[in-house]
């Protein structure tokens, strides 16, 4: 049954049409534009230093070992909940990791265990000395047991340098030389703590030198 509303509709329509016009017809809602996001490809996803040193690390690196370049540090460590309980500080040290990153890690390829960093330090670098960076990345890694080695940024590598440095990484457990100071390095066993029986290689210049990382099983 037809209501008082839409007989006047109708009546409308019916005047509308005799005057030769013809009744609206419903507005089509206007087309948003497509959002546009403001990125753009990089023109090199590496710098020309880390590229010469990739090109070198990748002609010496051994099959069963992964190079992965530019990695975020925050994918490779963590924050260890029972050295910082509280959640505020938790927060705090995250913070630290989330905008830094590692120049190369190297990581077993059957497994991707991460094996060794890398950083590539440049003149001004080489020139200032040690900067509050390079401290606080050494920290993460020793908190980590992640051996970190640096390379001066250079046009060319000598490749027997890289493997010379490198390799006691990927290759069998014998005591390598220490990649700070060049001295044949010490087997020690932790005796407590967290990781007693756990063996290390440590660098006998203990009075200039802490460097330490753990032997690996190949």
């Amino acid at each position: 049954m037809a209501t008082s509303k839409d007989r006047n509709r109708g009546s409308l329509g019916s005047l509308l049409q005799g005057l030769g016009r013809k009744p609206n017809a419903p507005r089509a809602e206007k087309a948003q534009p497509q959002q546009r996001y403001p990125y753009q490809l990089r023109d090199f996803f590496l710098s020309p230093a880390e590229i010469v040193f990739y090109k070198a690390l990748s002609s010496v690196a051994p099959s069963n070992i992964a190079i992965f370049p530019k990695i975020r540090l925050a994918d490779v460590v963590s924050i260890n909940r029972s050295a910082s309980p509280y959640a505020s500080e938790a927060r705090l040290y995250f913070s630290k990791i989330i905008q830094k990153h590692i120049d190369f890690l190297l990581c077993q390829a059957d497994t991707l265990t991460p094996l060794v960093g890398i950083e590539l330090e440049d003149s001004s670098r080489q020139e200032s000395g040690r900067t509050e960076h390079d401290e606080f990345m050494e920290g993460v890694f020793e908190a980590a047991n992640l051996p970190l080695v640096r390379f001066p940024a250079q046009s060319n590598y000598d490749s027997g340098e890289i493997t010379r440095l490198l390799s006691p990484f990927w290759e069998s457990p014998t005591p390598p030389r220490c990649p700070k100071c060049d001295k044949p390095m010490l087997i020690r066993t932790a005796k407590s703590g967290e990781y007693q029986g756990v063996k290390f290689y440590v660098c006998p210049d203990t009075k200039y030198c802490r460097t330490y990382f753990p032997v690996r099983s190949t």
